[in-house]
């Protein structure tokens, strides 16, 4: 697996009585498709690049050849259909988002079907499929909050849900197909009735940056240590390079893409690039000159999941 897949997938959409909560739940209407609101006509589309739905890319929801993502404000949708190799669906902070009728396919390996970060999703009679290789149907992490009513979640990997700490998942009259990873701090709810209320607990954590915790906000200060090197990593073999004229800037490639990063004593803070995808990632050194960190997508540094680097042979300052 290489972050790489992430840039060529084609996802194909469909929204049947698209509507917003902000919109009243208007059907088809906006966007340039056919059909006016509440007329229960539908709106068909493949997306092949980022474009506008329903009139709500200004509003934090937006389809993209990658996935459908939901970055901020309250949404429902009611139909929508997703089969894509990557993510089916992502959820962000800031972003509430009522799926009902829908049927998602998605994952590949190590990315899980839906995943949810420090958002909240609701899904009404949907059924969400992954068939990757450890890949969950749903992961929720940093403090989201996720309730599943009357759905069924498959996944060949041993789990069909995870839930990292901080989080919380309500399940009503649901059906999983791979068992429920619960991490220490995180809450899975048997709900008695659709609509009991449920909430995250009140310390929500961020993805750790290594194994020892942490989440640095920058390069740190001290004596610039020696960072290049070959590297065995999570995305394939990479080599990392620097000069002696200018040591805190560090230059990388791996088999995916490649990086640019600003150096300090332990914090490697870089960011990616893979053809038209582009993220960061932030790493913390260890005294064996091993990296440890996460990558997140456009300007974020985490959120993507974890990524180890295992230093194999050291460099020199060019």
């Amino acid at each position: 697996m290489k972050l790489g897949a992430l840039i060529s997938i084609s996802i194909s959409v469909s929204i049947l009585g698209c509507g917003s909560k902000e919109d009243g739940g208007g059907g088809g209407g906006g966007g340039g498709g056919s059909g006016s609101g509440g007329s229960g006509s539908s709106t068909a589309a493949t997306a092949t690049t980022a474009r506008p739905v329903d009139g709500l890319d200004t509003t934090g929801i937006e389809y993209t050849n990658q996935l459908v993502i939901c970055k901020r404000g309250v949404h429902a949708r009611d139909g929508v259909r997703v089969d894509g190799s990557v993510y089916a669906v992502a959820v962000e902070a800031g972003c509430d988002l009522t799926l009902r009728k829908c049927v998602l396919n998605g994952g590949s390996e190590g990315r899980p079907a839906i995943e949810v970060i420090g958002g909240t999703l609701r899904l009404e009679e949907c059924t969400v499929t992954t068939t990757a290789a450890k890949s969950p149907a749903l992961w929720v992490s940093q403090g989201g909050k996720v309730t599943v009513i009357n759905s069924t979640l498959s996944a060949s990997y041993k789990y069909a849900l995870d839930v990292w700490k901080g989080s919380v998942v309500g399940l009503y009259k649901s059906t999983f197909t791979g068992d429920k990873n619960v991490e220490a701090g995180a809450q899975v709810i048997e709900m008695t009735s659709p609509s009991q209320a449920i909430a995250p607990p009140a310390a929500a954590s961020k993805d750790p940056v290594a194994a020892g915790g942490g989440d640095p906000s920058g390069v740190d200060d001290g004596p610039v240590p020696v960072y290049a090197g070959t590297y065995r990593t999570t995305f394939g073999v990479a080599t990392l390079t620097q000069t002696a004229a200018d040591p805190k800037t560090v230059t990388g490639k791996y088999p995916a893409g490649t990086l640019t990063c600003q150096a300090g004593a332990t914090i490697l803070d870089c960011r990616y690039k893979e053809g038209s995808i582009v993220g960061g990632a932030r790493f913390k050194r260890d005294q064996a000159g091993n990296l440890a960190g996460t990558f997140g997508l456009g300007k974020r540094s985490a959120g993507q999941g974890p990524w180890k680097f295992t230093l194999t042979k050291a460099g020199a300052l060019n």
